[in-house]
């Protein structure tokens, strides 16, 4: 869209836009289940995606249970000042802290959680913003709990597909609800909620068959 803007020329219908997506090859095995309850986060983490208040949230869901069945799990590069935050707040005891990982790793770290972290960074244009993170977490079937705009293309993505939920940064009653419900479900149902969702379409498989429709409709 902002591409289009930038000039009365430009013709929306020849253009197509094909996101990224997930190798469908590393999620056809069943979930991880494991003995505690994981929030997870995959991938880098910086002061400018400013996840305080999704820290808040996850520390006052946790404290409502007397057992260490809960942690929080930050897998990859995370600078000193995240960890500092997560000491400040009291959270630095139920975090596990992992730096980065092979890819086949990373894909077990997402299968076997609870809930997936999705951090939109809070800066300028963070609605336009698509990590490829997003895609995999969508292909693991595992609910995504995520910081982003209301108003961007993850918010989209997520709510269409039904994979989780993505909040303002102003909502922390919001997610302590969602993370709760998430937490309560796996306390009465001895496993972790799998999002059933039509995932399939963001695989690369699926992708390329939309492009080659693309080209031919192009030499019609």
């Amino acid at each position: 869209d902002t591409f289009l803007k930038k000039s009365d020329k430009l013709n929306p219908n020849k253009f197509h836009v094909i996101p990224n997506g997930f190798d469908e090859s590393d999620f056809e095995s069943n979930l991880i289940q494991t003995e505690s309850f994981d929030v997870t986060y995959v991938g880098s983490i910086s002061d400018s995606y400013n996840p305080i208040v999704l820290f808040e949230a996850i520390k006052i869901c946790f404290d409502k249970y007397d057992d260490k069945r809960f942690f929080l799990k930050m897998v990859g590069t995370m600078p000193a000042s995240i960890k500092v935050q997560l000491e400040n707040i009291g959270l630095l005891d139920r975090t596990i802290i992992e730096g980065n990982v092979d890819h086949q790793r990373a894909v077990e770290y997402m299968r076997s959680a609870g809930l997936l972290l999705l951090i939109i960074p809070d800066v300028s244009g963070a609605d336009g913003i698509l990590t490829g993170k997003l895609f995999e977490y969508i292909g693991s079937g595992i609910p995504i709990v995520g910081l982003g705009p209301k108003t961007g293309k993850a918010f989209e993505i997520i709510v269409n597909l039904g994979a989780g939920e993505l909040f303002e940064r102003n909502e922390k009653s919001k997610i302590v609800d969602f993370i709760d419900e998430s937490i309560n479900y796996w306390i009465q149902m001895g496993m972790i909620r799998k999002v059933t969702n039509n995932r399939n379409i963001f695989s690369r498989r699926n992708q390329a068959q939309v492009l080659s429709q693309l080209f031919l409709i192009d030499k019609l």
